[in-house]
């Protein structure tokens, strides 16, 4: 299947991302960008989530009514899509998630913060 084929996915990349494709991951720095064209696989839908393995990534897809509402990205390690397919069938009620490179995520944090007094956020 292709990410298009979720319904609302096409405008939620066009429209409702910060910027087209863009998908963040839990930190809200750090985002890689999806086309609607690209091939994913479905792991799961429970109530308004819907998780779906795209490239090297699982999404987490929030919905409503009319479609996606946001998104998260995280690392597609072995633990983490066994962890989201727990979470699918009802075994869990929160994720434990790990990255492709254990902290990773924490030295690149580190490293901004290193380079800049501030982080501004603008939703303009």
């Amino acid at each position: 299947m292709k990410l298009k084929d979720i319904k609302g996915m096409s405008y939620y990349l066009e429209n409702r991302c910060y910027c087209p494709g863009e998908i963040y991951d839990m930190t809200g720095f750090f985002y890689n960008v999806f086309k609607d064209t690209e091939e994913c696989k479905k792991l799961g839908q429970v109530e308004s989530k819907i998780v779906v393995l795209c490239k090297d990534q699982i999404l987490l897809l929030y919905t409503n009514d009319e479609g996606i509402e946001d998104s998260t990205r995280f690392d597609a390690t072995d633990h983490n899509i066994k962890e989201f397919k727990e979470l699918l069938s009802g075994k869990k009620k929160q994720v434990e998630i790990d990255e492709f490179e254990k902290g990773a995520t924490k030295r690149s944090l580190d490293k901004l913060m290193g380079i800049a007094d501030a982080i501004m956020v603008s939703d303009n």
